[in-house]
């Protein structure tokens, strides 16, 4: 599972992670706290309460196989595993929130960050291939190409439609204006989710992540496989995806929408118009708002 964390021995914890540099300042203080986990050993209900966080231990249903733990603190929540042998896994949650099985008082309710998706590949009816993606959050991009697809699997319209519009087996180089200021990535399939985590960290920080999609039902599966299963997606991912091709269906605009204009069947040209596009839709919902608002206001009271 690609996951950044830190794996230590809970006897160890005070003395292998706090203060470690790399670690941001809440994770420091999450790691003062949890050798408290230690009393999880004699106490398997267990809470300790310092510097305005709260560590909570809490057994499996099975005893016997360790405990799960969670962290709340100002703009953090760590949520991690004791298991059976003390092996201590802890894993930074991005963004406010919290798992179900937590006692712990939510924090007021989280500011998200949208991020817009798009996955060009291949298919067949037995498999599902990716080819790229393309993530965008405001003005940051990133973009990853699956240099060991297997092309002479790629079927007629993926030749003529997307592979001419990528680095790797088409004509575009890193200099095309769509890559300026792009994190890029070229590897392996298995490699990407690793270098789009530490993405997805780094522009949302302390912000929960909104991810969003254009006829996306393919797109979602292949974001969830680049971490494994759907249960293996990083900690404080959605389960879901939002289409914002429902949405336009849903306020009635589809064939009012804006165009797509260059590179369409490109990774990331696709996810800046997607960008675009739900930009248009929320100025469009606002004024529909506005409308509805301007017409209750104009009724006349009911006369009895």
């Amino acid at each position: 599972m690609i996951r950044r964390e830190w794996t230590t021995r809970v006897a160890e914890l005070s003395n292998t992670l706090r203060g470690k540099p790399d670690l941001p300042p809440q994770m420091q203080e999450a790691m003062a706290l949890l050798a408290a986990a230690q009393a999880f050993l004699r106490d398997p209900m267990v809470m300790a309460i310092a510097g305005g966080g709260e560590l909570h231990v809490r057994p499996y249903e099975d005893e016997a196989a360790g405990a799960l733990l969670n962290y709340t603190g100002p703009g953090m929540l760590a949520v991690g595993m004791l298991e059976q042998g003390r092996e201590w896994r802890l894993a930074p949650f991005c963004g406010a929130g919290r798992p179900p099985w937590s006692d712990v008082t939510p924090e007021p309710e989280a500011t998200t960050a949208d991020i817009y998706l798009d996955c060009e590949f291949m298919e067949d009816r037995c498999s599902v291939a990716i080819l790229s993606i393309g993530l965008v959050c405001g003005d940051r991009r990133f973009y990853a190409e699956a240099t060991d697809a297997d092309i002479t699997k790629a079927n007629d319209w993926v030749k003529a439609n997307v592979l001419p519009h990528t680095l790797t087996w088409g004509t575009k180089g890193d200099d095309d204006a769509n890559f300026q200021d792009v994190v890029l990535f070229l590897g392996d399939t298995d490699s990407i989710g690793e270098h789009l985590l530490e993405w997805v960290h780094d522009v949302c920080q302390d912000l929960a992540p909104n991810f969003i999609g254009y006829y996306c039902d393919y797109d979602w599966v292949l974001f969830c496989w680049l971490f494994g299963c759907m249960i293996d997606l990083p900690l404080g991912f959605p389960l879901y995806c939002q289409d914002i091709r429902q949405m336009l269906e849903e306020a009635q605009l589809y064939e009012l929408r804006p165009e797509q204009t260059g590179d369409e069947h490109n990774a990331l040209a696709d996810a800046l118009y997607n960008q675009t596009l739900h930009d248009w839709l929320k100025i469009q919902r606002k004024a529909q708002h506005a409308t509805d608002d301007n017409q209750r206001d104009h009724q006349c009271p009911h006369q009895s």
